[in-house]
C-alpha cells in the first residue's frame, strides 16, 4: 500500500493534455460535455448531484420529476425539472428543493472514486492528480471576522489562514478556459480523505478535476453545475451507469449541459 497523502503537484504542464483537448467556447454553443473533459475518449457518462429537499435530505431525480410531474433524461437541467419561474441560478423550486452545485455528496463521491479504482491499473493505489478551483473564498483565508456576541465582552477571533502554506499559494495554477486550478498529487485512495470536511482546511469539496497519471479518464466537476462528467473507456463508463449510489446517464461530448440545454421540460 502506497501513502495515501496527496501532495501539491508544482507543475501545471501535467494538466496540459486537458486543455489541448476541451472543445473552443463559441459564442452560441452554452456549455457542453467536451468543454469539461477532453474530446476523444471511448464514452461519457453524467452523474446528477442529489437534491436538497429542504428538511435536510438528499433525493435522486428521479423522485424530484416525480413529484413534479416533469422527467428525468440525460441533458435534464435541475430548474425545469422542479418547474423553477424565476431565474434559473436561483433554482429552489416547490417544497424548497435545491440542487447541489459543483459538489458530489458524501456517499456519491466515495461511490464514484470506487468505480474509478476498479477501473484503473493500480486500483486504489493508482497515482492521480486531482485540481482544485482556486477561487473557493476558503482557500484564500480572511483578512477579517465580524463576531455577533449577546455578552458584555466580545471575544478575540483571529482571521482564518489560508487553507495552504505559501509555497503552495504562489504556485503556478492550471489554466484552463475561465477556470485557474491548483493541482495535488497521490494515489486514489487519498482522494476522498484530503477533500473531506475539516481536512487540510477544507470545508468539504469534490475535486474540480480528477485524472490518472496514465490520462485513460478524466472526471470534471464544474463549479457552477449540478452534475458531474466522467470521460474515459467504455467499461468505466458502463460501471457508473450500473452503480446503484450514482444516478447517471450516457452524454456525448457535444450534448449541451447549457442552463437552457433541458428541452424535455418545457
Amino acid at each position: 500500500m502506497t501513502d495515501a497523502t496527496l501532495r501539491h503537484e508544482p507543475d501545471p504542464a501535467v494538466g496540459g493534455w486537458i486543455g489541448a483537448r476541451l472543445a473552443p467556447y463559441g459564442a452560441d454553443t452554452g456549455t457542453r460535455v467536451g468543454h469539461l473533459v477532453p474530446r476523444g475518449l471511448a464514452a461519457y457518462a453524467r452523474v446528477l448531484h442529489r437534491a436538497s429537499d429542504g428538511a435536510g435530505g438528499l433525493r435522486r431525480w428521479a423522485d424530484v420529476a416525480a413529484a413534479h410531474g416533469t422527467v428525468v433524461h440525460p441533458l435534464a437541467q435541475f430548474w425545469r425539472l422542479v418547474r423553477w419561474t424565476g431565474e434559473p441560478w436561483a433554482v429552489q423550486g416547490q417544497g424548497d428543493w435545491g440542487s447541489m452545485d459543483g459538489q458530489l455528496d458524501a456517499e456519491q463521491l466515495p461511490a464514484l472514486l470506487d468505480v474509478l479504482a476498479a477501473h484503473t491499473d493500480g486500483g486504489a493505489d493508482a497515482e492521480v492528480i486531482a485540481a482544485l478551483w482556486e477561487g473557493y473564498g476558503w482557500i484564500q483565508g480572511g483578512g477579517a471576522v465580524s463576531v455577533l456576541s449577546a455578552g458584555p465582552v466580545t471575544p478575540t477571533v483571529e482571521p482564518p489562514p489560508p487553507a495552504f502554506g505559501r509555497e503552495v499559494m504562489a504556485a503556478p495554477r492550471l489554466e484552463l478556459p475561465g477556470r485557474a486550478y491548483l493541482l495535488f498529487r497521490g494515489p486514489m485512495r487519498g482522494v476522498q480523505p484530503f477533500f473531506a470536511a475539516g481536512q487540510s482546511g477544507f470545508w468539504g469539496q469534490t475535486p474540480n478535476l480528477l485524472w490518472p497519471a496514465d490520462r485513460t479518464w478524466c472526471v470534471a466537476t464544474e463549479i457552477d453545475l449540478d452534475s458531474t462528467v466522467v470521460g474515459g473507456p467504455r467499461a468505466l463508463v458502463d460501471a457508473v451507469l450500473a452503480d446503484p449510489v450514482l444516478e447517471a446517464f450516457e452524454v456525448h461530448e457535444d450534448d449541451s449541459l447549457h442552463i437552457d440545454g433541458d428541452t424535455v421540460n418545457r
